[in-house]
């Protein structure tokens, strides 16, 4: 997308820039000495390809702002889904709980890569409304995964340890999760 939107943006400029110096001989004229017929042709060569070049980079823009954002998307959906499979932590009357088992997959998910995620977000250049494009989007969707995630990483090794010195400290550590499952299930419910 940054490239198209580059690319737009110069064959535009040379498109102007061409077109004032063929109005410039037109109307205005040159000296002789300057070969007008031949600046006139050069121009008007500039414009015509540049006209055509805009066509081809708008038409090439829309194809990849598409792409990247069917694939944004699709990733923030896999991030979501995934997320949605989380359990809430339960203590039945019984007194056995699921409070292991979540560790462990809270653990699992703190693996998950974020660096597709990262690289398509890059990608998006918009030509009209760049910035409030990308902050609308990086504040709704791309800031809420991460946040989700840093939430995790940030009590994976109290997890980890918990889990490695068989039933640690489980106030502190179940603090950790509480923590996490309130951002984890307010993100997922709030989309």
């Amino acid at each position: 997308m940054k490239s198209r939107k580059w690319i737009m943006i110069i064959m535009i400029v040379v498109g102007i820039l061409s077109m004032c110096i063929l109005l410039a001989i037109e109307f205005i004229g040159i000296n002789e000495q300057f070969h007008p017929d031949f600046i006139y042709d050069v121009s008007l060569a500039l414009f015509g390809s540049s006209i055509i070049l805009i066509i081809v980079s708008i038409i090439e823009y829309n194809s990849d702002k598409r792409c990247a954002m069917e694939l944004f998307y699709q990733e923030i959906l896999d991030i979501k889904n995934k997320f949605s499979e989380l359990k809430v932590y339960e203590c039945d009357t019984k007194g056995t709980d699921n409070f292991e088992e979540l560790l462990k997959v809270y653990v699992e998910y703190s693996k998950l890569s974020m660096v597709n995620l990262g690289n398509l977000y890059d990608q998006m250049h918009f030509v009209f409304r760049h910035r409030k494009k990308r902050e609308w989007i990086y504040s709704n969707l791309y800031n809420r995964i991460i946040s989700v995630r840093s939430t995790i990483l940030e009590a994976t090794p109290h997890f980890q340890y918990y889990l490695q010195v068989n039933h640690g400290n489980k106030v502190a550590v179940s603090t950790y999760l509480t923590n996490i499952q309130n951002e984890v299930f307010r993100s997922v419910v709030t989309e």
